[in-house]
C-alpha cells in the first residue's frame, strides 16, 4: 500500500537515521493535514525549504516546538525522546 508518506523517488533507507525535517514530514503526510503555509517561525527554516510547509503544519498543531534559540535544527538526527514526543503530540493533535 502506497500511503505517500515518503516521496516515491526517494529510497526508503530503513537502516539509516532520520532527521527532524524528515520525521515531521512523515507525520504530517500520514495525518493528511493541510500544508498550505510555508511561512516560517524558526530562524533556520527557510520558507523555500522543501520541508517548510510540513514544519509549519506540525508547529501550528503543537506537534513540534523549536529549541530555546528559536531554531528547529531540521538536519539534526531525531533522538528517541524527540520521536516519542512528536508521535504523542501528533496523536493528540490529529487522532483524538
Amino acid at each position: 500500500v502506497d500511503l505517500d508518506i515518503i516521496d516515491s523517488d526517494d529510497d526508503f533507507r530503513p537502516n539509516e537515521t532520520i532527521n527532524r525535517a524528515e520525521a515531521v514530514t512523515m507525520l504530517v503526510r500520514l495525518a493528511d493535514v493541510s500544508t498550505s503555509s510555508s511561512s516560517t517561525v524558526f530562524s533556520d527554516v527557510s520558507s523555500s525549504a522543501w520541508y517548510a510547509k510540513y514544519v509549519r503544519a506540525a508547529y501550528d498543531a503543537d506537534v513540534v516546538n523549536g529549541y530555546d534559540s528559536d531554531t528547529f535544527a531540521p538536519s539534526n538526527e531525531l533522538t528517541r525522546a524527540e520521536a516519542a514526543v512528536m508521535v504523542s503530540n501528533a496523536f493528540e493533535a490529529w487522532y483524538e
